[in-house]
Formats: C-alpha cells, sequence, structure tokens
C-alpha cells in the first residue's frame, strides 16, 4: 500500500490518496512458493486513527472519504474509522484507491494495523486483510494478507513527538509494526 503524499504536512480540505495493487500471485508464508490464482475477493481493512485528544469525537467531523474503488463497509468509533476496501481486478492486477479529506487539524494515521474495540466492552482485533480465491486450477483458498506501507518515509517522528496521554489512546507503535503506520500532521 502507499500512500501519495511525501510532505508531512498536509492543509485541511486537501486530500490524502492511498492506493494499494497486488498482482495475480500470493508467496506462501509457510513453504515461500509463488500461488497464482484466477480469480479472487481480496478485501483489507484501512484505519483513519485521530491521535490528538481534541479530535477524538466523532470521526465523520474530523474527515470524510472519496472513493475511486469499492469499499465493503465503513466501521467507526470514537477515535478511528476503519474501512473494508475492496480490491478491484483489472487483467490480473488487483488494486484499490481511496481519498482521506481532512477537516479538522491534528496528527493523524493511516494504517493496516489491528483495532481493540475496547469500547464495545471486547478485547477482540480486526485488522490485516482477508482473501478468498480460486488458483489456477479453480481450487477454493482462503488467506490471510499482511499490507504495510511502502513509503520511505512514513513521519514516525510525529507519532514519537506524542505525549504519553495521546499515545495511550490506541495500541504501542513501534519497531515491530510501525511499518503498517504512515503519520500525517493536518494544518490550517
Amino acid at each position: 500500500m502507499r500512500v501519495e503524499h511525501e510532505a508531512e504536512t498536509l492543509s485541511t480540505g486537501d486530500t490524502l490518496w492511498i492506493n494499494g495493487a497486488i498482482s495475480a500471485y500470493f508467496v506462501d508464508s509457510a513453504t515461500r512458493e509463488n500461488r497464482y490464482f484466477s480469480e479472487a475477493y481480496i478485501r483489507l481493512n484501512l484505519l483513519v486513527r485521530a491521535w490528538m485528544e481534541q479530535n477524538q469525537d466523532y470521526p465523520p467531523n474530523n474527515y470524510s472519504f472519496v472513493y475511486e474503488t469499492s469499499v465493503a463497509y465503513v466501521s467507526q468509533t470514537p477515535k478511528a474509522t476503519m474501512l473494508g476496501l475492496v480490491y478491484q481486478n483489472n487483467d490480473y492486477l488487483y488494486h484499490f484507491k481511496v481519498g482521506v479529506v481532512f477537516k479538522r487539524p491534528g496528527i493523524y494515521s493511516i494504517d493496516t494495523d489491528l483495532l481493540y474495540a475496547d469500547e464495545l466492552n471486547d478485547s477482540k482485533a480486526f485488522g490485516g486483510a482477508l482473501v478468498f480465491y480460486y488458483d489456477m486450477s479453480k481450487d477454493y483458498h482462503e488467506a490471510h494478507l499482511s499490507a504495510g506501507i511502502s513509503n520511505t518515509d512514513t513521519h514516525y517522528n510525529l507519532y514519537q513527538a506524542l505525549t504519553a496521554n495521546q499515545k495511550a489512546s490506541f495500541r504501542e507503535v513501534g519497531d515491530a509494526n510501525k511499518n503498517k503506520y504512515y503519520f500525517i500532521d493536518v494544518v490550517d
């Protein structure tokens, strides 16, 4: 997945574009073999999080979305929004594209990490991607896809500058999962 923005700041009202593409094969994590497929349904959970305390009220007040490809669902908590992005097939290249329009200043992240539903008194975690596909011999398979952000600079320094209270709003971002986050400072 790639965020189409290199600077660490963005102005309110501007669109931050996110896209991803997958060719028609996966690498089996156990055997390291390529698994080619003919048809697939690929859904990736993309999270938009507001890290600033004053923005943790109601997500539609903070941002809206522009969809260039399909979305299976939009789920919101007071602190984050999860989009079920659906990859579209175009000649065995599966892709998605979505834009985020920020309405308020603050530190936000776009990520593919886990969202724990603590607000719902539930410890269930949501994240990653589900894949249902038919291989070239038309056998049905299911898989899990782990996605990261491919930008060379994901502005991790913005996360490190947050207060302990702001960081405590979500799961800690560290060396093991920071490749799944892209931080952006939205300014007026």
